[in-house]
């Protein structure tokens, strides 16, 4: 296991790169804001620049997310001393959700969910795509406030500044 210095500066690490993610995120999100809700006929009537914005926004919720749950959410355990190496990631999930960085198992999840479905969707511009497209622009704010939460929550425990 490592020390927690070394876990500090690997979250500000982490932290860091995330703070990309959303802020390329929110870029891409405000440039495609005045198309929202994407319809299968504005869909296929944009140019290559906003579905240029749309690509960057789904890569960005994607690397975001995982970012958040394969790496800040364990060590965020790990600075709290808990011995994970055999929890599941249900297990990781729960104890995050007892922390109140998510607010539930379920909604994280769900937005897992919602994001896999773009995924395997889209670019296809049918009805399940565009209704996906659609649901991951409305939980833009989840991932938004669970990366919030996050950083909060570290402050809180004064393991950031």
């Amino acid at each position: 296991m490592l020390d927690k210095e070394t876990l500090i500066l690997k979250l500000n690490k982490i932290i860091y790169v995330a703070n990309i993610h959303l802020d390329r995120m929110n870029t891409a999100f405000n440039f495609i804001k005045p198309s929202l809700p994407v319809t299968e006929s504005n869909y296929i009537m944009m140019s290559n620049e906003q579905v240029a914005y749309i690509d960057q926004f789904i890569f960005r919720f994607a690397k975001l997310q995982d970012l958040i749950g394969q790496n800040l959410f364990k060590i965020i355990l790990l600075l709290e001393d808990e011995d994970i190496r055999n929890y599941s990631f249900r297990d990781i999930i729960n104890k995050i959700e007892q922390f109140g960085i998510i607010e539930s198992y379920e909604k994280w999840f769900k937005l897992r969910e919602i994001r896999n479905d773009v995924s395997h969707e889209y670019p296809v511009a049918d009805e399940e795509a565009i209704i996906a497209l659609n649901q991951l622009f409305n939980n833009k704010n989840q991932l938004e406030i669970v990366l919030g939460s996050y950083i909060s929550f570290l402050k809180s425990k004064n393991h950031l500044k």
